[in-house]
């Protein structure tokens, strides 16, 4: 790593130091403190002039708060009186970095018949927290409070990436609450070593077999041309730290004790998680479905929520159809 690198590296880490400390943290604080002195719902009333669905009266944007959070969240329920089985929620999690508004379209398209929630994650979207760094703990139990604030008893859960991973571990542990489990191009299935490898040859442009074979000496050997990649290996980035905390809780084996029927969709050419370990989930989770969109990238409820939601809702009628174990 050149001297030039090092610097820029540098100047960039203590520029986010800056930013956090002196702009961000106060004006967290300040909104968290707001929150405290005056009475919730003013502050609710603030929040929810920004509707990120303003265009559709049906979906309406609200703010709950799980202490030490504040969840965002979108609901709608169809205008016609659907029957019982219809009433069990649609809840949607979105993946790293994304949004609910990442399952806009198909919030769009699934309201006409199904009761739709979908939250923002703590750190991300419209949710607020007050930590830098996040956990799976933390993400379950979160999922968890808002179901029973919510007076859910029941729901099908539809999850991306993180999101899904973070739903197979709350599946796991709150079998009873979940319906059915669809998983779109899940986080965390992945063979490490393979994933690495990827990882550091596409994103890095390390090249492992140089590395495996003596060709690089020492680490400023290493050809770090990818700044976004860079960017993002900062110790505080709440992001990184999450995908670390992907790594260290692999769900490739613990899958096996799913008890919850499974709906996997994965996209064809995905670039971030290979097709393979949908493959490896439909061998792994008994009775489980496999969808697989061909051409399909990582989000394949964005680029193709027609197909989607036709899969999601065949399963899920199916599901509805059958009693509870």
């Amino acid at each position: 790593m050149n001297t030039s690198t090092k610097r820029f590296l540098t100047r960039l880490y203590l520029y986010n130091r800056i930013i956090v400390k002196i702009i961000i943290l106060p004006i967290i604080s300040a909104g968290y403190n707001s929150l405290h002195a005056k009475p919730l719902e003013s502050y609710l009333d603030k929040q929810l002039n920004r509707n990120i669905f303003s265009n559709d009266a049906e979906i309406q944007t609200r703010l709950i708060r799980l202490d030490p959070f504040i969840i965002k969240f979108v609901s709608s329920v169809p205008k016609t009186s659907p029957s019982k089985t219809l009433m069990i929620p649609w809840l949607m999690i979105h993946g790293l970095g994304g949004s609910l508004k990442d399952f806009e379209n198909l919030i769009k398209i699934a309201k006409r018949n199904h009761h739709i929630l979908a939250i923002d994650l703590p750190g991300f979207g419209g949710s607020i927290g007050f930590e830098n760094q996040y956990s799976f703990a933390d993400y379950s139990d979160v999922i968890y409070r808002f179901l029973e604030a919510g007076h859910h008893k029941k729901v099908h859960l539809i999850c991306h990436s993180l999101g899904a991973q973070t739903c197979i571990i709350f599946s796991l542990q709150n079998l009873y609450l979940v319906k059915s489990l669809t998983l779109i191009d899940a986080a965390g299935s992945y063979n490490k070593e393979q994933y690495i490898k990827s990882l550091l040859e596409h994103h890095a442009n390390i090249n492992i077999g140089k590395i495996l074979n003596g060709e690089y000496s020492k680490i400023s050997d290493l050809n770090w041309i990818s700044n976004d990649f860079i960017k993002t290996m900062i110790t505080d980035n709440p992001i990184f730290m999450l995908i670390i905390e992907s790594f260290r809780y692999n769900i490739r084996k613990s899958v096996k004790r799913l008890k919850v029927p499974v709906h996997i969709i994965w996209g064809e050419e995905d670039p971030i998680f290979d097709v393979n370990s949908a493959f490896h989930l439909k061998e792994n989770i008994y009775g489980s479905t496999l969808h697989i969109l061909r051409k399909g990238g990582h989000s394949p409820h964005i680029s193709n929520p027609d197909i989607v939601y036709q899969w999601i809702s065949n399963f899920n009628h199916n599901m509805d159809r059958k009693p509870d174990a």
